[in-house]
């Protein structure tokens, strides 16, 4: 048996990081958002449909860059992301392979 793990809420939380993210970034573009709202609003979305209401609510579209400043910035604090509490207790529970 080969147990799968998603990543994100499983075994690392980088959705709430990444949601603070484009909350800074946002705000400094004039939508005053908190990191809350970002995961209630734009939870599930594309990155198409993403820019898309972010561009009807500032009344213009998000900088070209925008996408690559915010990858940019979620890669650099994923260095330093913590594993979900007792990820480490159950992966241990698992005999066998995993990934």
């Amino acid at each position: 048996m080969l147990i799968l793990f998603d990543c994100d809420g499983v075994l690392i939380d980088s959705e709430v990081l990444a949601a603070g993210v484009h909350a800074e970034l946002l705000s400094a573009l004039g939508l005053a958002i908190t990191q809350a709202e970002v995961i209630t609003r734009f939870t599930g979305l594309t990155d198409e449909e993403l820019r898309a209401r972010v561009a009807a609510q500032l009344g213009r579209p998000l900088p070209e860059d925008y996408r690559q400043r915010s990858t940019l910035e979620v890669d650099r604090r994923l260095e330093s992301v913590k594993p979900i509490d007792g990820v480490y207790a159950l992966l241990e529970r698992f005999p066998g392979p995993r990934c």
